[in-house]
């Protein structure tokens, strides 16, 4: 899971885990604190059927061949936007093109989570498509609207993953 710094990675790590994994202790309406990642955080999961490693990597960082190493290879990229950052969009679109340039994704698909539509000033989902310049990757793709903070859409982006990853 990539993304600028402050896009929500963690919490969304960490709703999603909730979510998938609720224990008796955690309440699912509790606010999840975190801090900047340094490093990475990862979280091991099963959703319909499909095992997830999920790696959240600190977007506080430059894109070096050891970064590379934590997607290398990855059926997946789960990108996360702060869709209320519309100042950092252009940034996020580079970030971005940058990753699915590796040879090693070329077969990887791609789900966008839009975090923060909890926002009064959230972009669209079709001005999110447009930011990113979507429409000229080869990957599969899919835009997931979602909440890190209150779940919202995030197990719709999980489901739209594991059947695009069931198909050839």
């Amino acid at each position: 899971m990539l993304g600028l710094d402050a896009a929500g990675k963690t919490t969304l790590l960490y709703q999603l885990q909730r979510t998938l994994h609720p224990t008796q202790d955690s309440s699912t309406t509790a606010p999840i604190t975190t801090i900047s990642t340094i490093g990475f955080n990862v979280e091991r999961f099963e959703f319909q059927g499909l095992e997830c490693t999920l790696w959240d990597v600190g977007g506080n960082y430059r894109l070096s061949s050891i970064v590379r190493h934590y997607y290398e290879g990855a059926d997946a990229i789960l990108f996360v936007v702060d869709t209320s950052d519309r100042a950092r969009m252009d940034s996020a679109c580079d970030h971005l093109a940058i990753i699915l340039a590796s040879d090693t994704l070329r077969d990887a698909v791609l789900l966008v989570y839009a975090n923060k539509q909890d926002l009064a000033q959230a972009m669209s989902i079709a001005d999110v498509t447009e930011a990113l310049q979507l429409r000229f990757i080869r990957q599969r793709w899919f835009v997931q609207a979602c909440c890190a903070t209150s779940g919202d859409g995030l197990c719709d982006g999980l489901h739209w993953l594991a059947t695009a990853l069931a198909q050839p």
